[in-house]
């Protein structure tokens, strides 16, 4: 292992989130709290990328970070781990520069990694705001649970006052199930008067099995129209 980084925390949906580079290109990550996409990914970083950041585990090898008291709980909390130093922080305070340059090559190798599923979860909501469709994503099944499942959706005026908000149903069940890559769902948005200089977003709540057999609860959300 090259290098860890984690963030995790905050208020609910809480994060709890990882990517994992190995000494040989290999990156996995784990997220729950994401827009369009949670669940398991993976990839190859290229040759370059794997340099740089080789370059920045070396550059943080004598450098020490000590936590800083957050605010008000519910606080997120960030970790970096490699071979030879550890740093635990807050997303607020100040770092070394040579810690802070880590923390924000790993973030893009994260958010980079959206694009390359293992198993997991996406919400996606079509360009007229009438249906929003939940599927399965990545070349493995991935195992969820219904069972405190929620579908909620909010739509904004231009000006960003609500103008309407309630639950969406997309027939998904209750309890535990096992998705085949070809899974999909589709709610029905109709009774909205939705256009592309307003804002809807819609959330699923629910619960996914990682690694390790433990049971993380994810939040996937989806914004539609002028966003904010």
């Amino acid at each position: 292992m090259l290098v860890t980084y984690r963030r995790s925390g905050g208020p609910k949906p809480r994060s709890d989130e990882s990517v994992e580079v190995s000494e040989d290109g290999t990156v996995t990550s784990r997220r729950v709290v994401a827009l369009a996409r949670v669940g398991r990914f993976a990839s190859q970083t290229e040759p370059a990328v794997l340099k740089s950041l080789a370059k920045a585990v070396e550059a943080v090898a004598d450098a020490t970070v000590e936590m800083e008291a957050p605010g008000r709980p519910p606080f997120e909390i960030e970790d970096i781990e490699t071979a030879g130093a550890s740093f635990s922080f807050h997303p607020e305070q100040k770092l070394p520069k040579p810690v802070t340059t880590l923390r924000n090559r790993l973030r893009k190798v994260y958010a980079d990694l959206g694009e390359n599923p293992v198993a997991g979860i996406e919400l996606a909501v079509d360009a007229s705001g009438t249906t929003a469709t939940v599927r399965a994503i990545g070349g493995e099944p991935c195992e969820v649970d219904w069972a405190n499942a929620s579908a909620t959706f909010d739509l904004h005026d231009a000006r960003q006052a609500l103008v309407s908000s309630g639950q969406l149903d997309f027939g998904l069940g209750n309890g535990r199930q096992q998705l085949a890559t070809d899974w999909q769902q589709t709610a029905r948005l109709s009774s909205l008067d939705f256009s592309p200089e307003m804002t809807l977003q819609v959330r699923l709540g629910f619960s996914m099995r990682f690694d390790g057999d433990r049971w993380r609860d994810c939040q996937v959300t989806v914004v539609a129209g002028k966003g904010w």
